[in-house]
C-alpha cells in the first residue's frame, strides 16, 4: 500500500518550496509527493484532470480502505487546497512537529475551515505574485 500522495503543480515557485519544507521536516516518511505534471496514477484514481491541479493542491489517500473498495476504484479520500496543506501538516513527524500537527488538526474547526478555504483560494489565484511566476495558472489566465 502507499502513502497518501500530494499532487501539486511542479511549474509554481510556491508549490515548490512548500513541498521542499515539508521534505526537509521528513513528512517523505509520511507523505509522497507528486507533480501532476508527471500524472501520476492517484490522479486517475481521483479523478482529478491536469485543470484540477493547476488550480489546487490534492492529497489522495487510499490507505484503510480495503481492496475490494480499490478494485472498481470507486472509493479514495481526495482533500483539496487547505484541506491538502493541513493534511500534509498533520502527516509531519516526530514530536517536534507537535505544533504543525496540532495546527492541522485546527482545519476542522468550522470557522477556522471557511477561513483557510477562502485565503487557499486567494492565494492559489494570485500565487504567481509571490514567487510562483511560471505557474501554470497564470499562463492559462491570459
Amino acid at each position: 500500500m502507499e502513502l497518501p500522495t500530494l499532487i501539486y503543480d511542479g511549474s509554481c515557485g510556491v508549490c515548490a518550496a512548500t513541498v521542499r519544507w515539508l521534505e526537509r521536516r521528513g513528512a517523505a516518511r509520511t507523505l509522497a509527493f507528486r507533480t501532476y505534471q508527471d500524472a501520476p496514477p492517484q490522479m486517475g484514481l481521483a479523478g482529478l484532470t491536469p485543470h484540477d491541479c493547476q488550480c489546487a493542491a490534492y492529497v489522495v489517500d487510499d490507505r484503510g480502505l480495503g481492496q475490494d473498495c480499490l478494485d472498481d476504484g470507486a472509493v479514495v479520500r481526495v482533500y483539496r487546497g487547505a484541506g491538502a496543506v493541513n493534511f500534509a501538516l498533520r502527516a509531519l513527524p516526530g514530536a517536534r512537529h507537535i505544533g504543525w500537527r496540532l495546527l492541522g488538526w485546527l482545519y476542522y474547526l468550522p470557522l477556522l475551515r471557511r477561513i483557510e478555504d477562502l485565503a487557499y483560494a486567494w492565494f492559489a489565484r494570485n500565487r504567481f505574485r509571490f514567487g510562483g511566476s511560471t505557474c501554470g495558472l497564470k499562463a492559462n489566465s491570459r
